[in-house]
């Protein structure tokens, strides 16, 4: 007996047709961090992607801009030693946009709906 061949999901038929534009949208916290790393002429501290994100998990929204990028190397990252609350040394995570993929950024925003 022969099987019929299972229909495809809805997510598997708008996959193809919608990867490009899926991998360039972004969401508006991902929006307001690229518009701050796009403008910025130095690092951005972490704490301070959150807030301009007005999110706690800036990491996962850099992860995401440079996954939308298309390189991990979009979005730099650089950890500096510094001192806690407690007086302890710690390594505190700072950003940039390279230069290399600046351009690439203000298509992006430059194409926002």
């Amino acid at each position: 007996m022969e099987k019929k061949n299972a229909q495809p999901r809805n997510a598997e038929l708008s996959a193809t047709n919608n990867s490009a534009n899926s991998t360039r949208r972004l969401s508006p916290r991902e929006a307001r961090a690229l518009t701050a790393l796009a403008h910025a002429q130095d690092w951005i501290a972490r704490e301070a992607i959150d807030r301009i994100a007005c999110a706690s998990n800036g990491p996962a929204i850099v992860q995401a801009l440079r996954h939308k990028l298309g390189s991990p190397d979009a979005i730099e990252m650089q950890r500096q030693p510094v001192i806690d609350a407690d007086g302890k040394p710690a390594q505190a995570g700072r950003y940039r946009l390279s230069d290399t993929h600046r351009a690439q950024a203000a298509a992006i925003l430059g194409a926002r709906p």
